[in-house]
């Protein structure tokens, strides 16, 4: 009778739990959701399933940038001295569009609507691609709040 060891069998778990990942993450994941004036659900990537994942113009410091510039502290959660990250989500179509902006997890209500106000102000964003071919994707962004 052959023992195996603790370790053994953790690294040929950890090895069947990989490769199945790998396996998965091989096909684009996606989401649905609707274009202003059409009825029929689309489909668009998850921004990391895709060869060249969305950019705002000009980049990360650009985007840092803008946020930097147009960001207004809602009054209320000044006072209060609310402050944190909130996380939206919206899609970047084909002709680099915002759709579909909305907040995952914010602080306070006000600042989610600011973020979501910031989200829908932005200009159109380089679309992902696959395969060279322009998608809509998914993009999560969390934009800072302090004080």
């Amino acid at each position: 009778m052959k023992i195996i060891s603790r370790r053994r069998i953790y690294a040929s778990l950890l090895s069947l739990s990989l490769s199945s990942a790998i396996a998965s993450a091989q096909q684009p994941m996606m989401v649905n959701f609707v274009r202003p004036g059409e009825s029929n659900p689309q489909g668009a990537y998850l921004s990391d399933c895709v060869d060249v994942s969305p950019q705002f113009p000009g980049g990360e410091a650009e985007l840092i940038r803008f946020l930097n510039q147009h960001r207004n502290y809602p009054r209320d959660a000044y006072e209060m001295g609310i402050q944190g990250r909130v996380v939206c989500g919206f899609i970047v179509d084909v002709d680099g569009t915002i759709l579909n902006a909305s907040v995952h997890r914010g602080p306070c209500r006000s600042l989610g609507a600011e973020a979501i106000r910031l989200v829908e102000a932005m200009p159109r964003w380089e679309p992902g691609r696959i395969h060279g071919q322009k998608v809509p994707c998914y993009y999560l962004l969390a934009i800072p709040f302090r004080l």
